[in-house]
């Protein structure tokens, strides 16, 4: 019953999503530039999306490669380490993508290439400077649901989860190197921030989406990023060797001569 519940309000959600309509202006300029291929295409994303598992496991067993005597024992902990904290990131990237999704569907903010992909009927008509509220898109030689995307610029989900990703790990890495190098942290933090910037600042040059798209997408994913570590992660400082969530209890013995033991955490 409950199962039914929920698949009944998400049809009803994404129902009243795709009738949301939003006019235009006859002749926006900013509607009317041609789409161009993706610099950054959706399984490029999504292995940027899962990228971070992989550098924060590397990381880990080069951090963790003295404090163990085994192989095993430093893979063990540096994975103990890695899923505790990826754990978190995925559930906080999927809290994103809800808030994201939702905006996208209940906006309806037009793409620039929204002219070109949709053809509305009365674009040849209207008088160039007046608001279109009424129009029917008439391009059929690209499937529906490519028409529901051209008004689902806002905002950039490309620019969101490239800082998410990237200020995540730069954030893991300031909480996780020591100061010892005044040089090559704050180097492969500006990396990552840049990384994130391209990601996002293509979706303006592919013609995807507005500046201001870009824009709150960007401050979007850096604002999980604070969430994930504040919040769920407690801006954890690793001065341990595990993760407060995963630690296991560890008997103690007293000298020989007591029989009395005491449980300590690290």
């Amino acid at each position: 019953m409950k199962n039914v519940k929920v698949v009944s309000f998400l049809l009803t959600f994404f129902q009243c999503a795709a009738g949301i309509k939003r006019g235009f202006i006859c002749g926006d300029p900013s509607l009317s530039k041609p789409q161009l291929p993706d610099t950054v295409t959706n399984w490029m994303l999504g292995v940027w999306a899962i990228s971070p598992i992989f550098i924060l496991l590397m990381c880990e067993i080069i951090f963790n490669r003295k404090k163990c005597d085994t192989n095993l024992a430093c893979l063990n902990l540096s994975w103990r380490n890695t899923s505790y904290l990826f754990h978190r990131y995925v559930i906080n990237i999927c809290l994103m993508h809800l808030v994201l999704f939702t905006a996208k569907y209940f906006t309806g903010s037009h793409r620039p290439h929204f002219f070109e992909t949709c053809k509305p009927d009365v674009l040849n008509e209207c008088i160039v400077g007046t608001y279109v509220q009424n129009y029917k898109c008439t391009n059929t030689q690209v499937p529906f649901y490519k028409i529901l995307d051209a008004s689902q610029s806002f905002f950039s989900g490309h620019a969101a989860t490239c800082f998410y990703s990237c200020t995540f790990i730069a954030w893991y890495l300031q909480r996780r190197v020591k100061p010892t190098n005044i040089f090559c942290l704050p180097l492969i933090q500006s990396l990552l921030l840049s990384l994130a910037y391209f990601g996002s600042i293509s979706r303006v040059f592919d013609h995807r989406h507005h500046s201001i798209d870009v824009f709150v997408g960007g401050l979007v994913g850096t604002l999980t990023t604070i969430h994930a570590w504040m919040h769920q992660c407690k801006n954890h400082t690793f001065d341990v060797e595990t993760l407060p969530t995963i630690q296991s209890r560890k008997i103690n013995p007293l000298p020989n001569n007591s029989n009395i033991t005491t449980i300590t955490s690290e």
